[in-house]
């Protein structure tokens, strides 16, 4: 030192003896709190190491005994001094001393954050375990008292330890007192065994070696090769760790580390090595951060766990990345924690996050440099693909940027790894198991999915282990990936052209990979995957699971061109044996039947019904006998005798139920023949036949064309006919009638059809009317009325029996119209009204029964004990029929029900109309002398007559209900149910009726004494009231006629109006008329 560094020197020792008299007293208590600020024993080694980086030093030494520690580092830069007055102008300006940074609290020559910084508080730490550092440089020597106070020694022990004089030396004696210096004996030998990568971020120290009483080490630096890609520079360094020991007995060998070890062979002595790849950039302003990812010996990476965040050196912030990361981060004051909620430190991280997602794709491009497929499906290891581990709730400081950009860059680069080399997202396809990656190479991948880039990645992680055990990976794989590739996406994209384009060779491997799962199997049992014997690929199954292609066989009387498999295929055995585990087997008479003959019936287009030749279709006919005797042999033989199992049965009788293969012959003349299925023939039964002589247009299968196919198998020919489902009784059919009906009114058709109008339809929706009829009874009425036939009404009596014994429903529900429609302003999608369809009047109005003398009888003429005892009445269905047909056990029964109707609406015996029409619920049918008759029958049996009065006020409180009742419930239930007037055809005939008995009031006054002591009016008012009555409903048929339409050049007025009998006014008019009538 010069003199003037001398003068400095002793200022600087006054002016810290007065910081130690300070810091000395109790109430400031500074150094302890300084010197415990490191949680962990014997840190300030990083510092020392720090300091001599900061120093430009490349090398370092250690040299450890039972009563001090040595520290010695080869730095170009020596202590020096400042004056102590100006300490915070020389701070600013970047002069600081090193003795007074050194000896000062607070104080540090660093002045920028791109260096460590020198003896700031850090180096307090050394107290810990001296009370008095010495410092031994080539500018002076010194120690350090009372923490603060600098003294110069004279003394220079740094000789005995090898110190150059261009070298600078720290000796830190241990504290004397109890066994503080054993125990700094062990914590710092321990610590000098166990540095963290020491070396790995600073830029100039390449060693550090250590000696001990037992031991000695060293940790080098070593740069094999350098890449440089723009800004960032890629450093694959190794790192050794070497320690030798002088005691066998005593082994610190520690191997936590995650590191390629290489043994020399001597016990006492230990090295190991680490690779790493290290990505280093700079800001803006001069700032050097890292990022380094381990590899193996091979140079492949691996997961380096439970690493800190660096700044040159660990602390105690934990990234949960499973690589390392380094950066000038603005730290804590015991340099363990990383200031959270600072500008600095989270523009680090964002860094740290680009260069490692960048990093990434630089190790891709330097293994594709060096042949090398450095990223590979181990890389999951390494990045972060769980958004879970970076949570930022709790956490002040957060590694979250790395997980969000290194997923953009799996999700937007060519960096996912395939099986030799990298691919996007777009052309990614992730198989569910390493079987299917084995199978198909990447070309029948690209052929499979249509995509001529497309790849198998992580080919070595199949999908589904991946989502039992890591659910959150599979996850992430699943969101970088175009498309997973499974057994049944595999079964989805192959077709015929893949199977055809593949060698024999691989398709024994494709086969036995189907035959290695059951549910595969069921995958591929309907594709075409198999190659015929033309070299086609074909399907084995259809979709009913019936067998479409066999193993080649040697059988006459299957034809040659049956489909079989390519011989090729069948001549490996392994390969054979899969296919007939798969179901795959030779051609039996049901293959041959469902193979050959039933597709002939299927197509349209060789249907011989579609021939436009006669002749062609008569050849067509003859020919399908020879196909019916095959099938009709395979049912006797097999089914009928057990041989075939029951789901054969059941997919033979299934296939020949949409077969059009039988052949049926047309009534009346039984003359014409064509093919039809099963369903649409009639049996050929005796009963049948006779029933359908005089019925056009039905067909019953010809018995007599197959008659040389049945032999004396007459009984198994009606069992197959039974169960491929023909007619044995004669069929219900139903026509269905669309009608657009006018705004008001009805069509002709209605009219025609009797088809009733809907109240409240909705007139520019259409109506849709169901008429059934059972086949052939409207013929049959016609044909007994025209011809008095008894024979052919007995045979229609029997056909109507045996109805509802075959079927469960009645003869109304059987035979009721449908009229299907919308109303306006309904939410309901339909209504459904029933009415009688044409059917059941004819049955019920028709002259086609016979009584005991002989005469034709319509079944309302009749009652059970005039019925020809030629008749069957004792049936079980007898009184089902009996009940649709009206026909009553006797006449007094007949007008039983009719009082019984009578007395259920309180209508009056002289109301004539309510009358008859009841008699017209009971048979459907009724005349003047029914009336006069249940009159007769009335008095004989004295039954009293209800009040009047009652059936004008049911008139009034129907009229009320009419007029302001619109709900579509109340609606409806008018329509469900017949009213008296709803019977009412003719204004007139209502006109006619009233005038005549208005007439003849005063003459029937005395039938009966009863009645007039009912009557309300007096004579004269009763004919007044019924007198205006009658002039307001013929007013209102006027209004009608003016609102009907008339046709060009007609001006005669029609007489003949039907009024609306839902007209609620017209109902007050006609039933208030009624009242007055009985009155």
């Amino acid at each position: 030192m010069n003199k003037r560094e001398i003068q400095l020197f002793n200022a600087l020792s006054l002016d810290r003896e007065e910081n130690a008299r300070v810091f000395k007293k109790t109430s400031v208590n500074v150094m302890p709190s300084i010197v415990d600020k490191y949680s962990e024993q014997a840190h300030f080694i990083y510092e020392l190491l720090q300091n001599a980086d900061d120093a430009c030093a490349t090398s370092a030494k250690f040299i450890l005994t039972q009563q001090h520690l040595i520290f010695i580092h080869d730095g170009k830069r020596h202590f020096s001094i400042s004056d102590p007055a100006t300490e915070d102008e020389d701070r600013a300006n970047g002069k600081l001393g090193d003795i007074n940074a050194i000896t000062a609290i607070g104080l540090s020559t660093k002045t920028t954050d791109a260096t460590i910084g020198k003896f700031g508080v850090g180096f307090k730490s050394v107290f810990q375990y001296t009370r008095s550092p010495h410092i031994y440089d080539s500018n002076c020597n010194f120690k350090i008292e009372d923490y603060v106070v600098p003294r110069l020694i004279d003394d220079d022990m740094s000789d005995l330890y090898g110190r150059r004089n261009d070298e600078t030396m720290f000796c830190l004696p241990f504290n004397p007192d109890g066994d503080g210096a054993q125990t700094a004996y062990e914590d710092i030998a321990f610590k000098l065994r166990n540095l963290n990568h020491p070396l790995l971020f600073l830029q100039h120290l390449q060693t550090v070696s250590y000696e001990c009483d037992d031991f000695k080490g060293s940790y080098t630096k070593q740069l094999e090769k350098s890449y440089a890609f723009g800004d960032t520079t890629a450093e694959h360094i190794l790192l050794h760790d070497v320690v030798e020991l002088f005691d066998d007995e005593d082994d610190y060998v520690d191997d936590d580390d995650e590191c390629v070890y290489e043994e020399d062979g001597d016990d006492d002595e230990s090295n190991s090595q680490l690779s790493i790849w290290l990505f280093s950039r700079q800001t803006n302003k001069g700032h050097r951060y890292c990022v380094g990812f381990f590899a193996d010996g091979d140079g492949y990476l691996f997961p380096a766990a439970h690493f800190p965040a660096f700044c040159f050196f660990p602390t105690q912030v934990a990234t949960n990345l499973n690589f390392i990361v380094h950066a000038p981060f603005q730290l804590t004051d015991s340099r363990e924690g990383i200031k959270g909620g600072n500008k600095h430190n989270d523009e680090m991280i964002a860094c740290l996050a680009k260069l490692a997602a960048d990093a990434i794709v630089l190790l891709r491009q330097i293994g594709e440099t060096e042949s090398k497929h450095i990223i590979d499906d181990a890389i999951i290891k390494v990045i972060p693909w769980n958004s879970a581990d970076f949570s930022t709730r709790y956490a002040s400081t957060s590694f979250r940027p790395f997980y969000e950009a290194v997923v953009a860059v799996f999700k937007t680069r060519k960096i996912i790894p395939t099986r030799n080399g990298y691919t996007t997202k777009d052309n990614a396809y992730w198989a569910s198991n390493p079987d299917i990656v084995k199978l198909f190479s990447d070309e029948q991948l690209a052929a499979l999915y249509g995509n001529e880039s497309a790849h198998f990645v992580f080919s070595t992680r199949g999908r589904d282990e991946t989502k039992r055990n890591a659910p959150q990976l599979c996850a992430f794989i699943d969101s970088i990936v175009n498309d997973t590739t499974d057994d049944a996406s595999i079964a989805n994209h192959i077709d015929s052209a893949f199977i055809e384009a593949q060698e024999t060779a691989w398709l024994h491997d494709f086969y036995r990979w189907i035959s290695n799962s059951k549910e595969r199997q069921k995958m591929f049992k309907e594709k075409p995957i198999f190659i015929n014997r033309e070299g086609r690929a074909t399907r084995a199954f259809d979709e009913s699971g019936n067998a479409i292609l066999f193993l080649p066989y040697d059988c006459t009387q299957i034809p040659s061109d049956y489909p079989t498999v390519h011989p090729s295929l069948v001549e490996n055995e392994e390969t054979k044996k899969i296919l007939k585990d798969i179901g795959i087997s030779e051609p039996t008479q049901w293959d041959f039947i469902y193979k050959y003959i039933c597709p002939k019936f299927h197509d349209s287009s060789i249907r011989p019904q579609t021939t436009s030749s006669e002749s062609q279709l008569n050849d067509a006919i003859a020919k399908s006998r020879a196909d019916f005797g095959i099938v009709f042999d395979f049912y006797c033989n097999a089914c009928l005798s057990g041989t075939a199992d029951s789901e054969t049965k059941f997919r033979f009788l299934d296939e020949l139920r949409n077969c059009t293969f039988l052949v049926g012959i047309k009534t009346p003349q039984f003359q014409e023949r064509k093919l039809f299925k099963a369903t649409d023939l009639y049996m050929p039964t005796s009963e049948l036949k006779h029933y359908l002589e005089i019925v056009d247009d039905q067909f019953i299968v010809d018995t007599d064309f197959y008659r040389p196919c049945i032999g004396e198998r007459q009984t198994q020919f009606e069992q197959f006919l039974t169960a491929l489902g023909c007619m044995k009784d004669v069929a219900c059919t139903s026509t269905t009638t669309t009608v657009y009906p006018p705004r008001i009114g009805r069509t002709q058709l209605q009219i025609d059809n009797q088809w009733p109008d809907p109240e409240y339809r909705c007139y520019y929706e259409p109506m849709l009317y169901i008429e059934p009829s059972i086949v052939g009874s409207e013929k049959y009425v016609e044909y007994i009325e025209s011809h008095g036939d008894m024979a052919r009404s007995l045979l229609l009596w029997n056909v109507l029996l045996q109805r509802p014994s075959q079927y469960p429903r009645s003869f109304n529900d059987e035979l009721t119209g449908k009229c299907h429609y919308r109303r306006q302003s309904s939410k309901k999608p339909f209504y459904v009204m029933d009415f009688t369809s044409h059917c059941t009047r004819m049955l019920r109005n028709g002259k086609w029964l016979f009584d005991k003398n002989g005469n034709a009888k319509s079944p309302n003429e009749l009652t059970k004990d005039v019925l020809n005892p030629a008749y069957d009445i004792d049936a079980s269905a007898a009184s089902k029929l009996f009940k649709f047909l009206g026909i009553a056990d006797s006449k007094d029964d007949k007008f039983a029900r009719v009082e019984a109707i009578l007395d259920e609406s309180n209508f009056s015996i002289r109301d004539k109309e309510n009358t008859m029409f009841a008699m017209e619920i009971v048979n459907d049918g009724f005349t003047k002398e029914d009336y006069e008759a249940f009159k007769a029958w009335k008095r004989i049996n004295e039954i009293a007559t209800p009040a009047p009065i009652t059936a004008y006020t049911n008139s009034r409180k129907a009229y009320t209900s009419t007029t302001n009742t619109k709900t579509d419930d109340a609606s409806e239930s008018t329509e469900q149910s017949d009213t008296p007037d709803e019977r009412i055809s003719s204004l007139d005939r209502i006109l006619r009726e009233l005038e005549a008995q208005y007439r003849v009031i005063s003459d029937n006054q005395t039938d009966d004494a009863s009645e007039s002591t009912e009557q309300s009016d007096a004579p004269d008012e009763c004919e007044s009231s019924l007198g205006r009555i009658l002039r307001e409903i013929e007013a209102r048929r006027l209004e009608q006629i003016e609102k009907r339409p008339k046709a060009d050049g007609d001006d005669q007025i029609d007489d003949d109006v039907t009024i609306d009998s839902r007209d609620g006014q017209f109902l007050y008019l006609i039933e208030t008329a009624k009242y007055h009538f009985d009155a």
